[in-house]
């Protein structure tokens, strides 16, 4: 519309359309004018500068023409000029014949004002007194709008970064229990006379009625996205990551994160909660695959997904994942390795029936003391801890409680001989007395000082698996620390450490003790270490990360990893071979890159001494391996968060407040770096229809 051969081929412009003209705005584009002058000791050429169109503000140009234009006598009708008709291009006299028409020509001094004036008030009210004393009235009751919006969005925001319930049972004016958002409200207009007095006074626009706190809660997940939008867009690569549970009222949903590099970063951000049509593997791909579309990934950018608690995920040919990859090729498919290890350490535990029992007797000391405050009292007063609760599916296994028990036996011990001996029923008397007899038992002894012993570094794999930043290279790192950890508890099984005040002994079980523990214990340990090589064996499209670890540099000077080379570039088919090979050789072959401390130092380092172009393939290499998922662990985040906002007495919470009041959870640090949060959430807010109450000047 606002091109100049459309105003040249219509005479006739409606009033709307100059109104919408004007908003859209000048065209001005780059023209290639030129010209020659011929001087008397040499020749000058004329090029057109893009900097006269900020010299005359209502300069405009035509690609198509190659000529300039008066744009405002072009909108609002002028005399037949050049500037009106052909164009101007003589570049020599531009700035004469310019300034002659803005300066002299009466048309066009007219046009300018009755465009000025176009889409406001007409010049006689604008001169008028009594109308500008309205409008100095009307801004001023935007100012104070505009105030107290600003106020009501950050008392939402603060209820949702604290998961606090915004409304409660009763809201009304005199409600004893209005809930957290309108305490919050009340607690700010006794800070500030303005709000007081517009929450006393407002008839139009109050501001804190549910639909209001709704629609706030719309805008502010529509700016978090559109964040979120732009950090994806900006970045290289992609990876996707979900997992399900069911909510309190029993509905399933799907929690998707989004993790990029962004700005050398690795960065993992909570998208949204998914509710599937259905509980196939079509109904859940397709809800990812919309989530995808939503956000306008190009096919080469989803480089992983990674799906956990997902049940159909697993079909190599009809699953999730398979789905995907027909979208997205590059999608490969990552395991959540964290939640793979537990079962690692499960299977170890039931390889032997003594381990078994062990955990079993474990699980007995918690059940003994969670069932009498009596007793919790008295191990508070006597151990002065409590013990932990042990469930398989946590992450760290039993390895609190055994802990516990462990360092803590000898005032576990006087704590169930007081219980004992103060105790009147059968019950508690006999279950006291076994766990008395475990603590003495050496085959229960033998497993506990095992597992204390293993747990520690158990709990710490677990933890940097946990991890967001963790990469391939990270991993395999600390997995090789795991492995000379668990091989030395593994020459050594057979005594327990006892710990007397301030020093640790060693103390080996009697000579009659039973040799097959021991075995056993190394059995243990065997099984262990198998597993977790099996399960983090990086080959295939993991098998990129080897190209980078940094502990075989020295050794892939001489011999170039060519068989993990190979897959890469197979399975990411975007590289190109030659100059990926040569890059890679060139940091095998330097000194000072084996001291690299992870990819994310090497990504850094390549984009902070802009040499991402010269070594532009091993750059994408580390995108690739810094976007890679090693767990879900984000996910679970956001389900506990779920619980915590999704609860039984608000059960009834929409798809969309439930996102948002997450989004405002999980990513509140998010929420406070992006600039002008708050405006952006108001600018969508007042665009809506229907507003009366008055949020734009005049």
């Amino acid at each position: 519309m606002n091109s100049v051969d459309f105003l040249l081929g219509n005479k006739e412009i409606s009033y709307e359309e100059m109104i919408e003209i004007k908003r859209l705005g000048r065209p001005t584009p780059d023209l290639n004018i030129s010209k020659i002058d011929v001087g008397k000791l040499r020749n000058f050429e004329r090029r057109f500068n893009r900097t006269t169109y900020d010299k005359f503000k209502w300069l405009c140009g035509c690609p198509k023409r190659n000529k300039l234009f008066c744009f405002v006598c072009l909108v609002m009708g002028g005399d037949r000029t050049a500037w009106t008709q052909e164009g101007v291009s003589d570049l020599k006299h531009l700035n004469e014949r310019a300034m002659k028409h803005a300066n002299y020509n009466e048309r066009h001094l007219h046009n300018a004002l009755d465009f000025s004036v176009l889409g406001k008030e007409d010049i006689k009210q604008q001169l008028d007194g009594t109308y500008r004393d309205n409008i100095r009235r009307h801004n001023e009751n935007v100012d104070k709008n505009r105030h107290i919006l600003n106020q009501i969005i950050n008392c939402i925001t603060f209820c949702g970064a604290f998961e606090l319930a915004l409304r409660g049972y009763d809201e009304t004016e005199n409600s004893d229990n209005p809930d957290v958002f309108l305490g919050v409200v009340d607690f700010i207009s006794e800070l500030d006379l303005v709000m007081k007095e517009h929450l006393l006074k407002a008839t139009a626009f109050q501001g804190t009625s549910k639909t209001i706190q709704n629609e706030l809660l719309d805008a502010m997940l529509d700016v978090c996205r559109s964040d979120i939008k732009h950090q994806i867009r900006s970045s290289t690569f992609l990876a996707i990551q979900a997992d399900e549970t069911t909510d309190v009222d029993n509905k399933k949903q799907i929690a998707i994160i989004f993790r990029y590099v962004h700005n050398g970063i690795i960065t993992e951000r909570f998208w949204g909660f998914v509710r599937p049509e259905g509980h196939t593997d079509e109904h859940i791909a397709n809800a990812l695959l919309n989530e995808l579309e939503t956000i306008g990934v190009e096919p080469e950018k989803l480089i992983a997904q990674c799906f956990d608690g997902v049940t159909v995920t697993n079909g190599q040919f009809g699953g999730i994942q398979a789905k995907i990859k027909e979208r997205f090729p590059h999608a490969h498919f990552i395991h959540s390795y964290a939640h793979p290890l537990n079962n690692v350490i499960i299977k170890a535990a039931s390889i032997n029936k003594n381990v078994k029992i062990f955990f079993a007797n474990i699980h007995d000391f918690l059940s003994f003391f969670s069932s009498s405050t009596k007793r919790r009292q008295l191990l508070d007063e006597i151990v002065k801890t409590q013990i932990p609760w042990a469930t398989p599916i946590r992450w760290n296994f039993a390895g609190r409680t055994v802990s516990t028990v462990f360092e803590n036996k000898d005032l576990l011990i006087k704590c169930l001989e007081v219980i004992t001996d103060s105790a009147n029923d059968t019950k508690t008397i006999n279950e006291s007395t076994r766990l008395l007899n475990y603590l003495h038992n050496e085959d229960f002894l033998f497993w506990l000082s095992l597992f204390y012993r293993v747990m520690p570094h158990i709990n710490a794999l677990c933890c940097q698996l946990q991890e967001p930043t963790a990469t391939g290279p990270y991993i395999k790192t600390c997995l090789s620390t795991f492995e000379l950890e668990l091989t030395k508890i593994k020459s050594e099984p057979d005594y327990i450490i006892i710990k007397e005040e301030n020093d640790c002994k060693r103390l080996r079980f009697s000579d009659n003790f039973n040799d097959n523990s021991t075995a056993a214990a190394q059995e243990v340990c065997d099984v262990i270490l198998t597993q977790l090589k099996s399960i983090f064996a990086f080959t295939d499209h993991l098998s990129l990360s080897n190209l980078l670890a940094k502990d075989n540099f020295n050794s892939y000077k001489v011999d170039f990893p060519e068989s993990d080379f190979q897959t890469t570039v197979q399975c990411y088919n975007f590289f190109d071979t030659g100059k990926l090979r040569s890059e890679l050789n060139i940091l095998y072959k330097r000194e000072d890159m084996g001291s690299m401390e992870g990819v994310s130092a090497l990504l850094n380092f390549l984009k902070e001494n802009e040499l991402n172009d010269a070594f532009s393939e091993v750059y994408k290499l580390c995108n690739i391996i810094a976007t890679i998922p090693m767990a879900t662990v984000e996910n679970d985040r956001c389900f506990s968060t779920l619980k915590r906002v999704k609860t039984f007495l608000r059960n009834t919470v929409i798809q969309d407040r439930l996102t948002a009041l997450t989004m405002l959870s999980v990513e509140k640090k998010m929420v406070k770096q992006i600039r002008d949060f708050n405006n952006k959430v108001f600018n969508i807010f007042v665009n809506a229809n229907g507003r009366q109450a008055d949020f734009h000047y005049k």
